[in-house]
This record gives C-alpha cells, structure tokens and sequence, in this order.
C-alpha cells in the first residue's frame, strides 16, 4: 500500500480515485473492482460510520416547505396567465357564420368531428371562423385550419 493511500484512509478521505489506485498490474478489471469493494468496507469498518455516512441526507422540512410555496407560486402564475389571455381574447358570436355555431362564440373549447379524409375528431379552441375556414388550436398549441364543408358536428367542451 503506498504511502498516499494511507495518508488519505488516515485522515478519513473516502473518494472514488483513492479507491481506484492500486496496484493493479496483472490483474483485470473485475479484479480491480473487487479490491476495490474490499477497500471500501475496510475504510468504512475503520470510519465506523456504515454506509449513512456516503447517502445523502433527506431535505429538511423547511426546504419542502419552500418547495411547495414555490410550486404553489408557479401553479397560480400559471392560472394567471391563462385567464390574461383569455381576457385578452376578443369574443365573436359565430351563430351567424354556420348552424353548427348556435351558442359557441371564439374562445370556446369545443371538440369537433369532421368527414374530411375519414373521420377525425379535434379538440381545442377556436381561434376565428369565416364562412369557409374554422381555426382551430389544439392542446398542444398548434393552429389547425379546418373546411367548413367537411365539419359534421361541433360540440361545447367548457366555456
């Protein structure tokens, strides 16, 4: 053992490149794992700290505590910006452009199904509408722009 090794198990220096220095010629590295295992059992048994003493401790109840203010926070800033836009959004009756459109305004969310090629159904919200296009945004964010003629059913999801 050299000299170096010993200086750090003497002042009680556990790392990953104390461990790994050995004299390893001649053997492998599965060899070199297993001295390696060994020495750490052995600098834990003479630190007499187990195995607690390389985990990392729990948060501590005021650090969670900051955790859920903070998320709480970012739910509400969130919310926030949701309704902003929302009332940002001006609304426009659309009972004037098809049937379908009897008590559905933009700003809605609705689920639309239409025959276009083979049956598809859309959920999102309306953006606008003219008498031949309806612009749809999905959940994911994107703008679909669909037919008129291939729209079959429009249904209120939640105002």
């Amino acid at each position: 053992m050299s000299i170096l090794r010993k200086r750090a198990m003497f002042r009680g220096k556990v790392n990953k490149a104390s461990l790994n220095i050995s004299n390893t010629r001649g053997t492998s590295k599965v060899g070199a794992n297993i001295m390696a295992q060994e020495k750490l059992k052995r600098v834990m048994e003479q630190r007499k700290k187990g195995v607690k003493g390389l985990v990392r401790k729990a948060a501590s109840p005021e650090a969670v505590k900051r955790l859920s203010r903070l998320r709480q926070y970012q739910l509400q800033k969130a919310k926030e910006a949701e309704q902003k836009v929302r009332r940002s959004f001006s609304k426009k009756s659309l009972k004037g452009i098809h049937p379908l459109f009897e008590k559905i305004s933009t700003g809605d969310i609705v689920s639309v199904r239409s025959s276009g090629r083979g049956l598809k159904r859309y959920n999102g919200m309306i953006i606008d509408a003219n008498q031949s296009i309806l612009w749809l945004r999905t959940m994911d964010g994107k703008k679909l722009p669909l037919n008129m003629r291939v729209i079959d059913k429009v249904t209120l999801q939640r105002k």
